[in-house]
């Protein structure tokens, strides 16, 4: 991966797996008309082309290829390592103009 931004990688991924010759790197995944199916090829594809474990859970909290990439750049990606922890009232809002925001305390 060296010299080549986490962004870059996952760009042919996104358009190889959706079956889109352009996807933008703020498209949002499940507004690209995703199936669970494409999400599950998506991650596998991901984990190979980085070497390591990625959760699927993640494609909630950065539903874009430019809010993954930001993820997958951290020297430890997580979705739980969050700013939530300092929270008492923990606020889940996917990015997802499909879903409806969740509030858990």
């Amino acid at each position: 991966m060296t010299g080549t931004s986490a962004a870059e990688i996952l760009l042919p991924i996104w358009q190889r797996v959706l079956r889109r010759s352009s996807v933008c790197e703020h498209e949002n995944f499940f507004d690209l008309g995703d199936t669970p199916s494409s999400a599950a090829r998506l991650f596998a594809d991901i984990a190979q082309a980085f070497g390591r474990d990625i959760l699927p859970l993640m494609i909630y909290y950065a539903p874009t290829i430019k809010t993954l990439a930001a993820l997958l750049e951290e020297p430890f990606p997580g979705v739980f390592r969050h700013s939530c922890y300092s929270n008492p009232e923990l606020s889940i809002r996917p990015y997802s103009s499909r879903m409806e925001s969740v509030v858990l305390s």
